[in-house]
């Protein structure tokens, strides 16, 4: 994804070459296959160019992250419930004051979201 960002377009072939020269080593078909399962997720679009596929990211890094974050976490809930809850609270317990502040103002959002 950082390549496709950085590119803003590419073909599976730029991004196996950025690979290989980032020292991945990684087959050409491996790299069209994440490629491909990255278009299906809606996460990447293509278009059919010079007999060859241009990938172009659908989501910007953040809306990335957060969509990531967001299936990990859900996940982690479902599987494993309350321990996943009291290690949040853990790690609430030992934020700095700047992160609880945040978390607070998203609280504050999402209820208010709630309430409408």
């Amino acid at each position: 994804m950082e390549l496709i960002w950085a590119q803003r377009e590419s073909t599976a072939r730029d991004i196996f070459e950025a690979l290989r020269d980032q020292g991945q080593r990684l087959s050409y078909g491996a790299v069209k296959t994440v490629l491909d399962r990255l278009v299906q997720k809606q996460v990447l679009d293509r278009l059919m160019e010079n007999n060859q596929y241009l990938y172009t990211a659908r989501l910007t890094r953040e809306e990335f992250t957060s969509s990531a974050v967001r299936e990990i976490v859900a996940s982690l809930f479902d599987s494993f419930g309350a321990p996943v809850y009291a290690q949040f609270l853990d790690q609430v317990r030992a934020a700095d004051p700047d992160q609880l502040a945040q978390l607070s103002e998203l609280i504050s959002k999402a209820e208010a979201r709630k309430r409408q």
